[in-house]
Parts: structure tokens; C-alpha cells; sequence
């Protein structure tokens, strides 16, 4: 699935998710403080 072919709402979950995990990541170096994260998430 593609574009459009996504709910918005399962667009914004992915988003949030991938956020989560850019902040949150399971190796603690490889973490990135929240400020960070939205600037790689842009």
C-alpha cells in the first residue's frame, strides 16, 4: 500500500512510531534526544 491508499490515522500512528523509535532506540548509543529525532523525521 501506498499514498493514498493509507488512512490518515495509520499514517500519523507510523509516523509516531518511527519517532518512538528514534528516541527510544533498543541500542542506548544509537539513541537520539526527541529534538534530534524531529530533525531526522524531517
Amino acid at each position: 500500500m501506498k499514498g493514498e491508499e493509507i488512512d490518515a490515522i495509520t499514517q500519523i500512528v507510523s509516523v509516531a512510531n518511527a519517532f518512538d523509535n528514534l528516541c527510544h532506540h533498543q541500542n542506548p548509543a544509537e539513541k537520539k534526544n526527541p529534538l534530534h529525532g524531529v530533525i531526522l523525521s524531517l
